[in-house]
């Protein structure tokens, strides 16, 4: 979605609420005023604009590239799972796979949160952008190889997250190979055990619940994740772990 896709819009709204005599008139592309347009209309693009302000005020700001299917948290969501994550890594590694929008509070930035924490924090991502902005934390990663990852990293982290870009069960079968390999303690699948598992936080479609459950004791929680472009698709925090944070759902019993 961007400026220019409004752009078009607005002006095919403009052209289908013109009089007869607009039509009638010579011009070729009508001016855009503000203030013809229809209430949800102008409410959309008043709610867009506020968008682009509030990151184009931010100068280190990296921008969602929806051809790789980006969509950032809003500042709140951020904030919330990044404190989850050094809550639960305890001073140890946090892997964070396809979610770099929670790296900002993984900083020394935000003062909720603990200093030494950014160093120990990595950022598995395809888009090299985020290789510039953290240089020493970057791993570049394709799930499509979901086995390549630095072997200091391997079975090495103590909290992980994975954001998949797609929701389809393929994808997500190549990010649970990537969780599996890089925490401390892996869920066996064939072998029930009450030992504590390295926690897990997996962000995607309920509709991959089932799989979330089997393959490494995944289980939704009742968290709300709000997105800064108004993403409608419905998706859900799953944790192999209870978590006051994120709000405890019905079919946690097992974790009591």
């Amino acid at each position: 979605f961007c400026y220019k896709k409004w752009r078009s819009v607005l002006s095919l709204h403009m052209s289908s609420s013109s009089s007869s005599e607009d039509e009638s008139s010579n011009c070729s592309s009508p001016e855009i005023g503000i203030e013809s347009l229809s209430a949800s209309t102008l409410a959309a693009f008043k709610s867009f604009e506020r968008d682009k302000e509030q990151l184009n005020n931010q100068p280190d700001a990296v921008s969602e590239n929806f051809g790789l299917s980006q969509f950032w948290y809003d500042d709140n969501t951020r904030r919330e799972l990044a404190m989850e994550a050094v809550d639960e890594a305890r001073g140890g590694k946090i892997a964070v796979l396809s979610a770099p929008s929670i790296m900002d509070h993984l900083t020394a930035k935000d003062k909720n949160l603990e200093q030494n924490h950014f160093e120990s924090a990595y950022i598995f991502e395809f888009d090299d952008r985020f290789r510039d902005k953290y240089p020493l934390q970057f791993v570049k990663y394709d799930y499509n190889r979901p086995l390549e990852v630095p072997t200091h990293l391997i079975g090495a982290c103590d909290f992980i997250m994975a954001d998949p870009p797609y929701l389809n069960q393929n994808c997500v079968e190549q990010y649970l190979k990537t969780v599996r390999l890089l925490a401390k303690k892996a869920k066996n699948c064939e072998k029930e055990t009450n030992e504590k598992m390295t926690p897990v936080m997996f962000v995607t479609s309920p509709k991959n619940e089932e799989i979330l459950k089997k393959e490494m004791g995944l289980s939704k929680t009742n968290f709300k994740l709000v997105f800064q472009s108004k993403f409608a698709t419905p998706i859900q925090v799953f944790t192999n772990y209870r978590s006051q944070r994120l709000g405890y759902a019905e079919d946690l019993n097992q974790y009591a």
